[in-house]
């Protein structure tokens, strides 16, 4: 089964955008692809250097949702190379043969309307923006630093009541580029699931 997982994008406190991952939710999957795709870029207002600088709030979220959807992450890679190897075996199997695949990636990532959970999500990532006091080289004088708060979902069912619970566990938050260090230094276990 697939580990799945929301990207929540939050402005000032306001959820405006949420993005739903089909799989590779845990944090060594979703996780380092948000960390990868988005480390050591600063939130400029006007920018200068565009391989290091994301202009505002509202271009980081075209600029994942680029990322994640073209296969620019880690995990994206991997799962087509891991097609590519399997059409390589299998030449007569045609339910898999990626070479007829449309220039544009089906499946995989979608915008859900705000505020959506549990959809069989067990991680939520959420990236937000923390203004800083402006630094040399920033046009406009804006700059801030990419964070992002990653939670594990646990869903529970009384067994008396037959109610069902939603609890979430925080398990990193602070800035984006500190998560690669979060993960060199703790052990997470893919195998959390809803029913933990």
């Amino acid at each position: 089964m697939s580990t799945r997982s929301l990207v929540v994008f939050e402005d000032k406190g306001k959820e405006v955008c949420t993005l739903y991952r089909q799989s590779d939710g845990y944090p060594e999957g979703m996780g380092k692809d948000l960390y990868d795709l988005l480390k050591g870029k600063n939130i400029v207002n006007g920018y200068n250097d565009p391989k290091n600088q994301i202009n505002g709030f509202e271009n980081l979220i075209p600029i994942a949702i680029w990322g994640l959807v073209n296969g620019t992450c880690d995990s994206v890679l991997s799962c087509r190379k891991w097609d590519e190897e399997f059409n390589k075996k299998y030449p007569n199997d045609t339910q898999r043969d990626i070479s007829s695949d449309p220039p544009w990636p089906c499946g995989g990532v979608y915008i859900y309307p705000v505020g959506t959970r549990n959809c069989g999500e067990e991680f939520i990532y959420t990236l937000s923006v923390k203004m800083d006091k402006p630094k040399k080289g920033a046009v406009g004088g804006v700059c801030g630093r990419i964070m992002m708060k990653c939670q594990v979902v646990h869903w529970s069912k009384n067994k008396k009541t037959e109610v069902e619970k939603t609890t979430y566990r925080k398990i990193y938050s602070g800035e984006l580029d500190k998560f690669g260090e979060f993960l060199t230094k703790t052990k997470i276990d893919k195998q959390v699931t809803a029913t933990e």
